[in-house]
């Protein structure tokens, strides 16, 4: 759920301790390897029912909207939608199919080879916090292109020249380390 708190738009997601704990580890392991990193911050909210009812409180992770509006932020699975320039054309999802995709379609766009090397360290930091959650959903491209003259509401790449990619904030990093929660408690 999206929230606007003190003018800043901020999403809260509700989880277990594990996952929360995960996800600011690896925050912060990730900050110190030099990643750029979504913030998150422990938070409880309460929401209000129609006429005021007050439901019941929920914990969980805060992070701020790190997006920057001039740019476009496209997750893998919609570079796998036709409608867009198809990586899907360069095979089922995986690290050498990204790798392909942006070599051949983003030849000579700035930031092209530092977006190689950002997917390769994604994976490598999603292999060494033991990351399971490694999907087309929870890894995006930040995206300078021109507009589309035609509906100028349109945000994917299908006919515009794209100035500029990079890999975004990396997201989403809650079930990691290998833990899980059981019927008897935690585990590694």
């Amino acid at each position: 759920s999206w929230f606007l708190i003190n003018g800043q738009l901020c999403y809260f997601k509700e989880r277990d301790e594990t996952r929360m704990f995960t996800e600011m580890f690896c925050e912060e392991y990730g900050k110190l390897l030099g990643f750029d990193m979504a913030q998150y911050s422990l938070a409880y909210i309460s929401e209000r029912e129609v006429g005021g009812k007050k439901g019941r409180n929920k914990l969980g992770l805060l992070s701020p909207n790190y997006q920057d509006p001039k740019y476009n932020y496209l997750l893998v699975s919609d570079l796998l939608n036709p409608q867009i320039p198809n990586c899907g054309a360069y095979g089922p999802y995986s690290m050498q199919s990204l790798l392909d995709f942006i070599s051949h379609e983003f030849v000579g766009v700035k930031g092209q080879e530092e977006t190689i090397q950002g997917t390769v360290d994604k994976y490598i930091f999603d292999f060494a916090t033991g990351q399971i959650d490694n999907n087309p959903k929870n890894m995006c491209y930040e995206v300078l292109a021109e507009g589309n003259v035609k509906n100028p509401r349109y945000w994917g790449l299908h006919g515009r020249k794209v100035k500029q990619i990079r890999p975004a904030t990396f997201f989403d990093c809650e079930k990691s380390l290998g833990i899980n929660k059981t019927p008897n408690g935690y585990a590694l």
